[in-house]
């Protein structure tokens, strides 16, 4: 989070790979890229997201977060990407 706050106004893309808490925190700094799980999405959301419509609603939720491009995977379905 110190990292993204010094760096916000660099221009430089981000990409975050971390778990639920310092991935909520950072949202605000708008990452280029993060890549959560289903299993850590389940876990921001409170919620078991098991179907490819849950996960596409918890991406864009975490766009209008501040997430510019979202990068999911799962071992349940295939490896999708959401901008």
């Amino acid at each position: 989070e110190l990292i993204m706050d010094r760096l916000q106004h660099k221009n430089i893309r981000i990409v975050v790979d971390a778990t639920k808490d310092l991935l909520t925190k950072v949202l605000p700094y708008k990452p280029f890229l993060i890549k959560p799980n289903n299993h850590e999405l389940s876990e921001i959301f409170g919620r078991t997201l098991a179907t490819k419509d849950d996960l596409v609603e918890a991406a864009k939720a975490l766009q209008e977060k501040g997430a510019q491009h979202v990068l999911i995977y799962t071992r349940v379905l295939p490896l999708k990407a959401y901008s």
